[in-house]
């Protein structure tokens, strides 16, 4: 009797081990799966660009072009954003953040080196100053000083009213929405790896203290086997 218990204890501390071990083992054949999943040529392309990106601390107004091209490929993936990775999503996001300060010093010094009143040879310059604008975001636009927006809002019916007509609410509702979706995106990754978190936190401390109960009572059967 006394060889059945303790054998019975035995068998049942060795099944909640297994339990416990299960999960790790099947999470790990997950990670392994996802791992060596094949990326999408567009997606790999992303990253790629992703990785040629300067660091935030040494991001310049002349990245401009290079960091807008990966943001704008970033977006056009679709579903596929997903293959990028949340450390590629975040530098994407850093170093724009980094070419928003760049681009409002640049579009500010521009503004302040046009002309009182603007004249058609200065179509050019204040087209591209525009452009630049466009580029940034509402928080950017109010740090403007309000005579320079004035200044430029004043150059542009001059020289090329079309713009005004055109790209404003448009260019600047785009890029709004763009800047949405990839916080959206970002948000629901991270929010997902924290769910992940807690549940696998909760489900091995539930087996811990199942695991801790089945030994107490193994002891006391061994104890009570004694007498």
């Amino acid at each position: 009797m006394l060889h059945i218990k303790r054998g019975a204890c035995t068998i049942l501390t060795l099944l909640m081990l297994f339990v416990c071990l299960l999960p790790v083992t099947v999470f790990a054949e997950e990670e392994s799966e996802s791992s060596e999943q094949e990326i999408p040529s567009n997606a790999q392309a992303v990253i790629e660009m992703v990785e040629a990106l300067p660091s935030e601390k040494s991001v310049t107004y002349a990245d401009k072009d290079k960091i807008m091209a990966v943001k704008n490929a970033y977006e056009d993936l679709g579903s596929d954003k997903r293959f990028v990775g949340t450390v590629n999503i975040g530098k994407i996001n850093t170093v724009r953040d980094a070419l928003e300060l760049n681009i409002l010093k640049e579009v500010s010094d521009r503004i302040e080196a046009l002309p009182k009143k603007a004249s058609k040879s200065d179509k050019s310059a204040v087209t591209a100053i525009w452009e630049d604008y466009q580029l940034l975001n509402p928080d950017s636009r109010d740090a403007l000083q309000k005579d320079l927006i004035d200044k430029l809002n004043s150059a542009v019916k001059a020289v090329a009213p079309e713009l005004i007509e055109g790209t404003d609410t448009s260019s600047q509702t785009e890029s709004e929405d763009k800047t949405s979706q990839t916080g959206t995106s970002t948000d629901t990754v991270q929010g997902l790896e924290l769910t992940m978190i807690i549940v696998a936190a909760v489900f091995f401390a539930s087996c811990f203290i199942l695991l801790i109960y089945v030994i107490v009572l193994a002891i006391k059967y061994r104890r009570l086997t004694r007498f």
